[in-house]
This record gives structure tokens, sequence and C-alpha cells, in this order.
């Protein structure tokens, strides 16, 4: 990322087989960096009303486990960066 502490704002993921999706935004629990507002355009006032990571993080590994394969591949999208 832009170096110093950063929290994930967005997981989004698609079940391929079944066509189900998942989305959901994060509300950080630090102020997010000028740079990564810039780039990306989340600011903490839109993103203080969803729930935490630890809501979110649950949720999607619900999804996951949900899923009506045996298989799950889960692939990240610029990971490098972030």
């Amino acid at each position: 990322g832009y170096g110093g502490e950063a929290q994930i704002v967005e997981i989004a993921a698609k079940e391929i087989t079944n066509d189900l999706k998942f989305a959901r935004l994060v509300k950080p629990s630090i102020e997010i960096n000028p740079k990564a507002t810039e780039k990306h355009g989340y600011k903490m006032e839109h993103l203080g009303k969803f729930p935490s990571f630890d809501k979110v993080g649950q949720d999607f590994v619900n999804w996951i486990e949900s899923s009506k394969t045996d298989k799950v591949l889960i692939l990240a999208h610029n990971s490098v960066f972030d």
C-alpha cells in the first residue's frame, strides 16, 4: 500500500459455479491514508456506517463455507499492493 498502517475496507467475491456474489464494505478502526482516499475514494465518513472487519470477515467465512462446491479457490486482486 502506501506504507504505514492500513486495513481492509472492502471484501468482494464471486462463486463462479453458481453465480453467487458477496460484497461488503468494512468500517476501519483507524484513519484512512489520504493517498488511499485519493486513489479509491473511500472516506471515514462514508465507511463509518458499515460493520467492522470482525463481523464482515465472519460473514465472508460463512459465505465460503455455505458454497455448494467441494473446492474453493480464492484469488486476490491487487494483493501485491494491498
